[in-house]
């Protein structure tokens, strides 16, 4: 899936910084353009943002793991139940 460009905003005080913001599966990220030879390559900067998103909404539709806490609540209302 490809992210879809939302902004482009310039930087008031440099003026090689442009900020990038894009919308990948339902999420917002912001990625910045230095323009200067220098800096982190923009297709590294989307791969990584990417990458967090994905790995967000993966952990989202796994399961969690049982911790008993049902049975512990369960426990305590019945022992005031009884008394």
């Amino acid at each position: 899936m490809k992210a879809e460009l939302i902004a482009a905003i310039k930087d008031k005080y440099n003026s090689y910084i442009t900020y990038l913001i894009y919308n990948y599966r339902g999420r917002e990220y912001m990625i910045t353009a230095y323009n200067n030879g220098y800096s982190e390559s923009l297709s590294s900067q989307h791969r990584y943002e990417q990458q967090q998103i994905d790995r967000e909404l993966e952990k989202q539709n796994q399961p969690e793991a049982y911790t008993g806490e049902v049975e512990k609540a369960l426990d305590m209302l019945y022992d005031i139940w009884e008394q």
